[in-house]
């Protein structure tokens, strides 16, 4: 039987977890060979490259392995530590997939310096709301990044809301004040740990690190939320899959 959809969640990530959850249950067990692509595709009623893509999730976390000429098999039953996200187009860049939690929440105003305004394309001396926090996946041990936020000072009431909510700021600025992102700009670039978030990410001080730092604009062009992600060594990575016409 097909699996029964979920709701905004694609078909390929629904798969991937339905075969999760047969891997965890013994339906699939350690060292048995998953069906072929084609008994999946029957199974559940998708074509080949979407039953290709919940196979790459597997693969990704550690779950499965391709054996040419053989087939794949299960060889962990669980997800290895590190988040990996898989991306099919560019909107799933914008947000970190699953339940997220965001905890030792902080805030307050600031103005910004020189570099500051840089990041942000403003004046020295603006108001901003600072918001640092870290992010963790539900069941993880270890905090997945070290979070710096920038918003614009209207919408700091939304500070509250993210305490309880571990969605998205962006998210939480649309269902708060309907506010939207005309443009966003995403940086990756190869980091280190920085002595003075060591201690909450539970990493080594100046251990190599992934930071990613996004900039949202809005209809006028001028950017209302900022933020810059940290995530030490192996606790994160990214898989971009988009199928060309």
């Amino acid at each position: 039987m097909p699996p029964r959809p979920r709701q905004r969640e694609p078909l390929y990530a629904v798969i991937e977890a339905t075969l999760r959850d047969d891997i965890a249950a013994g339906v699939q067990p350690l060292g048995s060979c998953l069906p072929t692509e084609h008994e999946l595709c029957a199974r559940f009623q998708a074509s080949r490259f979407t039953i290709r893509q919940a196979l790459n999730g597997l693969r990704a976390a550690g779950m499965i392995e391709p054996r040419p000429g053989i087939g794949t098999f299960v060889v962990a039953t669980a997800p290895r530590a590190a988040l990996v996200q898989t991306l099919t187009s560019v909107e799933e860049l914008l947000q970190y997939p699953g339940a997220m939690l965001r905890e030792n929440q902080r805030s307050q105003q600031i103005a910004a310096d020189a570099a500051l305004a840089d990041l942000l394309d403003c004046a020295p001396g603006d108001p901003w709301l600072w918001l640092h926090a870290t992010r963790r996946t539900v069941g993880a041990e270890l905090p997945l990044c070290f979070m710096e936020a920038w918003l614009a000072p209207r919408f700091a009431a939304v500070t509250e809301a993210a305490r309880s909510d571990g969605s998205p700021l962006l998210i939480l600025l649309e269902r708060q004040f309907g506010q939207r992102a005309a443009h966003a700009q995403i940086q990756m670039t190869a980091g280190r740990v920085t002595s003075d978030i060591a201690a909450p990410l539970m990493a080594e001080a100046d251990s190599p690190a992934l930071v990613i730092t996004r900039r949202y604009r809005d209809a006028t062009g001028a950017v209302f939320l900022a933020t810059r992600l940290t995530h030490p060594e192996g606790r994160f990575s990214l898989n971009f899959e988009f199928q060309t016409p």
